[in-house]
């Protein structure tokens, strides 16, 4: 269960901006933030994609909250997430 439920937050996070599904999984896998740079054009001067990493470390957070937010308006029978066994 729970590595779908983080396979819909780099999936969510790629929808978002490509990059950051691929900076997101580099972290998960391990990778440390030089070799992520390495891995990842950026685009931006070395400090900017250290911030750039920090930046996605905290989306899953926010991208989980909005994940759960029809949920919380929603009674659990209506909820479109009930299949991912939020609410058995």
């Amino acid at each position: 269960f729970t590595e779908m439920v983080i396979e819909l937050l780099i999936a969510d996070l790629g929808k978002y901006n490509p990059m950051y599904g691929q900076i997101f999984q580099l972290l998960l896998e391990g990778y440390k933030k030089k070799e992520i740079l390495e891995q990842v054009d950026t685009g931006t001067a070395k400090s900017q994609g250290y911030d750039l990493i920090r930046k996605v470390r905290g989306m899953p957070k926010t991208s989980a909250t909005a994940l759960a937010a029809p949920c919380m308006i929603r009674s659990p029978a209506t909820c479109p997430y009930r299949s991912l066994i939020f609410f058995r």
